[in-house]
């Protein structure tokens, strides 16, 4: 997994204008002051969305350093769970979908899917079709 390290964070330069780097969902704001900011960004149906992790002023110490790496596995781990979320509501659809299509039941014996009757709501679309 990525961590933020001092030799890192050196990369990223100060310059006569204030700077914009993202690299791995953070975003290193860079004043020409020699402030440092750093934000965890992700992007969702409402938009992109910036966390707050840290700000410096010269080097980072050690528990500044601790404490941006667990904000920053705090948020990715949220992003990567909740990404699987959305995976895995959206394969239960289709495979709601498939069974309502296919008329099959789930079933918790030792054969997960069975042929049942349909129900009488969707039985009317299938009679309307055969016509």
């Amino acid at each position: 997994m990525f961590r933020i390290t001092a030799h890192w964070l050196n990369q990223f330069k100060l310059k006569d204008k204030q700077a914009t780097y993202r690299q791995n969902n953070i975003r290193v704001l860079v004043n020409p002051s020699g402030l440092i900011r750093l934000d965890f960004y992700f992007k969702d149906d409402d938009g992109q969305h910036h966390v707050f992790l840290g700000k410096f002023k010269g080097k980072p110490d050690k528990a500044l350093l601790a404490d941006i790496n667990q904000k920053y596995s705090d948020l990715s781990a949220g992003l990567l769970k909740g990404a699987r979320k959305f995976w895995e509501a959206e394969l239960e659809k289709q495979l709601d979908k498939d069974l309502r299509e296919d008329h099959i039941e789930r079933s918790s014996d030792s054969n997960p899917f069975k042929r049942i009757p349909l129900p009488p709501e969707f039985q009317a679309e299938v009679d309307a079709k055969k016509f």
